[in-house]
């Protein structure tokens, strides 16, 4: 999973919005990319960025799976994340029924559990 955050120094809402990312980012282990859209025209216009902050989730091909503009609460990002990086996770990285899986419950710790709680309807 990759994901990019585009932002530019000038923008108040990305300079309240970047240490949500930063937090969101550290404490599920996500690494993200900081795109400054007046600096790197490639990729803003690569993903046609109108406006910032931008955040886009790409899938393990490069395929996009998710983009949100604005601020948002760290709450609503972390699910975000979470959300698309066990999607990849259970799709593309790790055989189906060999695994344990440790799903993260935010501000209540973790709960593990084995393979076989999932169908395995692939």
């Amino acid at each position: 999973m990759q994901v990019l955050y585009f932002s530019a120094p000038w923008c108040g809402p990305c300079k309240t919005f970047k240490p949500v990312v930063e937090s969101a980012s550290s404490e599920l282990g996500v690494h993200v990319n900081y795109v400054n859209v007046d600096y790197d025209a490639s990729l803003p216009q690569k993903y046609s960025i109108t406006s910032v902050p931008t955040i886009i989730i790409l899938g393990a091909t490069g395929d996009e799976l998710y983009r949100k503009s604005g601020v948002m609460s760290k709450d609503e990002l972390f699910r975000d994340l979470n959300k698309f990086r066990w999607y990849l996770y259970l799709n593309y990285e790790k055989p189906f029924n060999t695994i344990d899986f440790k799903v993260g419950c935010y501000n209540t710790g973790v709960i593990s559990f084995t393979r076989n709680f999932f169908s395995n309807s692939r």
